[in-house]
């Protein structure tokens, strides 16, 4: 008996830390290291590019259900996930501007709120995307209702599933929420990095701006 209670404890444990780190949490701040904040990243991001499953004549189409989702540091540049097209590393500049604690607290709630406000444009673009997946599913499921039918042949439905995949891509690659995420979530960068420099002394803001304006090129 003590046995399983040792081990529904661990079992208990094992869930609730991948319940944390699941991408669905929006409370979650990726990147942090012992440091607290040295791995901190900023992304840009271009939201006409995805992985969608396609339909099949078996499979409804999908995207992944945490997709857009902000990556997660690796440690690498690598490995970025097709909408994150590029990654702005700050540990190196929060080193070399020797924070104090009270600066690395605030400004480890400065990236929790800029995670959320990415989290927020997320949520809209997916679900303008899912709409567009659930009625394309549609079309599919009546298609394979003709083919259960009789009225259809596998072999005649198999264009019209690839024709509703091409149908799908276009449709998601010219989402008007597309450049309207894209643009939200530059705000979000562009008030996180200010209310950086807003907790800088004199010396530390000339490290900072210098950064910034690298960055701009």
């Amino acid at each position: 008996m003590k046995f399983l209670k040792v081990f529904a404890a661990i079992l208990i444990s094992v869930l609730a830390l991948s319940l944390i780190q699941s991408c669905s949490s929006d409370n979650s701040v990726s990147g942090t290291d012992d440091n607290g904040i040295q791995a901190y990243n900023v992304y840009d991001y271009n939201f006409s590019s995805f992985d969608m499953d396609e339909a099949s004549l078996d499979d409804d189409m999908g995207l992944d259900d945490c997709q857009p989702m902000r990556p997660e540091f690796d440690g690498t540049r690598d490995k970025m996930p097709p909408h994150a097209k590029a990654r702005i590393f700050l540990g190196r500049v929060f080193r070399e501007m020797n924070l104090t604690e009270e600066q690395r607290a605030e400004i480890r709630t400065l990236m929790q709120a800029h995670i959320l406000c990415e989290m927020q444009w997320f949520r809209k673009l997916q679900a303008a995307r899912q709409e567009i997946l659930k009625t394309l599913n549609a079309e599919r499921r009546a298609i394979m209702e003709k083919v259960r039918s009789g009225e259809l042949t596998r072999r005649e439905a198999e264009p019209l599933i690839r024709q509703l995949n091409a149908r799908a891509m276009e449709m998601l690659k010219n989402l008007p929420i597309n450049e309207e995420a894209r643009e939200g979530i530059i705000l979000c960068r562009e008030e996180f990095l200010a209310a950086v420099g807003k907790l800088l002394d004199e010396d530390q803001l000339v490290i900072w701006n210098r950064f910034l304006e690298n960055i701009k090129r």
